[in-house]
């Protein structure tokens, strides 16, 4: 229950990080090509849609690096009472630093 507005947060940022760049990406194409007379849509989205999953990747790779300073066994049903004490820590405390830096760029 106590992780629903953590939720709530992630979801706020994770519908802005989606969609804000690619309608700045689509403002400064149009910005360009009225400049240059060459659209680079191509070279925009591609270099847009490498960094997502350069980003993704990175991420994927430090949940595991996570899961495994936790101590965390994929074969077992519940997990030990240490394992699930830390990754309550590290969860609340990535989401607050999170937060934190959200609120430091408005």
């Amino acid at each position: 229950m106590y992780i629903l507005p953590f939720a709530i947060l992630i979801g706020f940022g994770t519908g802005g990080l989606f969609s804000l760049p690619q309608s700045m990406v689509a403002d400064t194409l149009d910005l360009e090509e009225l400049e240059t007379g060459i659209s680079p849509a191509g070279i925009y989205y591609g270099a847009l849609t490498l960094f997502y999953k350069l980003s993704q990747a990175i991420a994927i790779f430090i949940l595991g690096m996570v899961l495994d300073w936790v101590n965390f066994n994929p074969e077992v049903v519940v997990q030990e009472e240490s394992t699930v004490d830390y990754s309550r820590f590290d969860f609340i405390s990535r989401e607050l630093n999170q937060l934190s830096a959200c609120t430091a760029c408005l």
